[in-house]
C-alpha cells in the first residue's frame, strides 16, 4: 500500500501548483494616532478628577465661604402717574437734592391751571340778576355732574375707573359748582365779593403739591446704579424709577457652614477673593444668631440646598471701583 503525501508548496502564491494572488497588506496603525485618540477620550475624566483632588484638598487647607458683595442702595419711585420727561443716567453722580427725574402728566396740570384760573377771574356780585331760566339750567349742569362724580368715585372704589378719570370729574364739579354759585348770589342781589368754598382751594393746593412731587430729587449723594424705566415711557404711581448707591457703606455678607462657626471671631482678619482674583482684607463685624438658606446663585447646581451662617463683614482695603458691583459674588477665606 502506498501512501502518497501531498508536497509542501514551493511558495506562498501557489497552492496544489495553481498561482493564488494575494491583495496588497493594509497600512498598519500609526502607534501615535492611537494614543492621541486614547487621551482624547480620557481627558475629561482626567480633568474632572483632578478638579475633584483641588477641591478636596483646597477645602481640606483652607475655610472659605462664598459670599456676596452688598452696597447701600435706594430706590426712588414715582409718586403719580404721568410720562417720563427726563431721567438721569447710569454711572452719574448726583448730589442730595439735585433733580434725578421729571414726570409730565398734562392732566394734572390742566386742573391745576384752569382752577388757577377759575379762582382768579372770581369777581363782586353786581345788581344783574341772572334769569331764573339761566339759574336752574346752571344747578341742573352742577347736579349733573355731582351725579356723574359720585359714580365714578363708586367705580373707582371697585377698580373700575382711574385716578385720572376721577380728577377730571372732580374738576368739572368744581366748575360747575362756581357758576352756579356766582349766579345764585347775583339773583339774590348781593354786592359782597363771592368767597370760593373751600374745597376748590383744597384741591389747588392738592394740585399743586401733585405737580412738585413730579419733580424728583436725590433723596442721599451717590452714584445712579441703574435706571429702571426710560424716557418717554408712560408709568404708574409707586413704579420704581432709579437706583442710587452710595459707596461709603460697603459691606461683605459671607455663607459659613454651621459645623465651622468655631473660625467666626469678632475683628477677626479674613481674606476676600474678587472675582478678577485680586484679594483684599477684611473683618468680621457682625454673624446672625439664626441659619438661613444659602443663595442658589452661590451653590453649584450638583450640590443639595443647605442651612448657612451668615457673616457680616467690613471691607479694610479698598475695592476697585470696576468692581464696586451690589450683589457681586466673591469667596471669603477664613
Amino acid at each position: 500500500m502506498k501512501i502518497k503525501f501531498d508536497s509542501s508548496p514551493s511558495s506562498p502564491n501557489e497552492n496544489n501548483i495553481l498561482k493564488v494572488n494575494y491583495a496588497p497588506s493594509k497600512r498598519p496603525i500609526s502607534k501615535w494616532r492611537f494614543r492621541t485618540v486614547l487621551i482624547l477620550f480620557l481627558l475629561p475624566f482626567i480633568i474632572f478628577g483632578g478638579y475633584l483632588i483641588y477641591k478636596t484638598a483646597y477645602n481640606l487647607l483652607f475655610i472659605n465661604a462664598p459670599g456676596f458683595l452688598i452696597i447701600n442702595q435706594i430706590t426712588v419711585k414715582a409718586s403719580y402717574d404721568g410720562e417720563v420727561e427726563f431721567i438721569k443716567k447710569p454711572g452719574e453722580s448726583v448730589s442730595k437734592g439735585e433733580i434725578i427725574a421729571r414726570i409730565k402728566n398734562q392732566v394734572i396740570e390742566n386742573q391745576y391751571y384752569e382752577l388757577s384760573s377759575n379762582l382768579l377771574s372770581v369777581k363782586p356780585s353786581t345788581d344783574q340778576r341772572p334769569s331764573p331760566e339761566l339759574l336752574n339750567t346752571a344747578k341742573e349742569l352742577y347736579e349733573n355732574r355731582l351725579k356723574t362724580y359720585r359714580e365714578i368715585l363708586s367705580l373707582k372704589d371697585k377698580g373700575a375707573a382711574t385716578n385720572a378719570e376721577v380728577s377730571n370729574a372732580l374738576s368739572q364739579l368744581n366748575s360747575a359748582e362756581i357758576s352756579y354759585l356766582q349766579l345764585k348770589s347775583s339773583s339774590q342781589g348781593s354786592n359782597i365779593a363771592y368767597m370760593p368754598p373751600i374745597s376748590d382751594n383744597v384741591r389747588l393746593s392738592e394740585l399743586k403739591s401733585i405737580l412738585e412731587s413730579l419733580v424728583i430729587k436725590a433723596p442721599q449723594s451717590g452714584i445712579v446704579a441703574s435706571s429702571l424705566v426710560n424716557e418717554g415711557e408712560l408709568i404708574n404711581k409707586g413704579s420704581e424709577l432709579i437706583s442710587i448707591q452710595n459707596d461709603n457703606n460697603i459691606r461683605i455678607e459671607a455663607f459659613l457652614d454651621p459645623d465651622k462657626s468655631r473660625y467666626v471671631v469678632l475683628n477677626k482678619k479674613v481674606r476676600v477673593i474678587l472675582p478678577n482674583g485680586q484679594s483684599i482684607e477684611a473683618k468680621i463685624v457682625s454673624f446672625n444668631l439664626q441659619t438661613q438658606r444659602t443663595p442658589a446663585d452661590l451653590i453649584s447646581p450638583f450640590e443639595k440646598d443647605k442651612l448657612s451662617l451668615v457673616v457680616d463683614l467690613e471691607p479694610i482695603e479698598s475695592i476697585p471701583e470696576n468692581l464696586r458691583v451690589n450683589y457681586l459674588p466673591v469667596k471669603v477665606i477664613f
